[in-house]
């Protein structure tokens, strides 16, 4: 009962946001986000991962939650990608930006490898570490509203020592 109530909340959501959407021009980020999703979400339907494409769909959503507009190409492939399994959502959440024709006689969306930017990933994912990790210190801690956190970088060096190793590591995998 729980999956499919959130399953339910999950859909109102994507047609409230279709409601209320300001239609508009994409950052770099949302692009890169859509880009990278069309990638995974085509691989894990070819390996029948539904349930992972699923996810994915739901956090480029969350992504497009997070910004002040989004282009009409990027919703579009959204509903395109939540096509098989939604259809009906989806048709009516096309027909709401003003297309005339029915989303299931649209091609599949198709990445452009340009608009993936792994160094933007990699940002992302160190300041959601970051935040994780000052999250995790305060609960260990104790302290319900610290007054102040102080954040201290490593110098430069480490990071390209860092990404050195990466590499090497990534060629001779040991």
């Amino acid at each position: 009962d729980a999956r499919l109530e959130s399953s339910h909340k999950w859909i109102i959501k994507l047609a409230n946001f279709f409601d209320r959407v300001k239609v508009g021009k994409s950052s770099k980020r949302t692009e890169n986000k859509v880009h990278k999703t069309i990638k995974e979400v085509t691989e894990d339907i070819e390996n029948f991962r539904y349930n992972i494409a699923i996810i994915k769909i739901r956090a480029l959503l969350d992504i497009f939650e997070e910004e002040k507009e989004v282009s009409r190409e990027d919703l579009e492939i959204l509903l395109k990608l939540l096509h098989p399994v939604c259809p009906h959502i989806t048709e009516e959440c096309w027909n709401k930006l003003g297309n005339k024709s029915f989303i299931s006689l649209e091609p599949w969306p198709k990445y452009n490898n340009k608009k993936i930017n792994l160094e933007l990933e990699y940002g992302e994912d160190l300041i959601n570490k970051t935040i994780a990790d000052i999250r995790y210190v305060i609960n260990l801690i104790k302290i319900e509203k610290p007054k102040e956190i102080i954040i201290i970088v490593a110098q430069n060096w480490k990071y390209e020592l860092l990404e050195e190793f990466k590499k090497q590591l990534n060629k001779s995998k040991n």
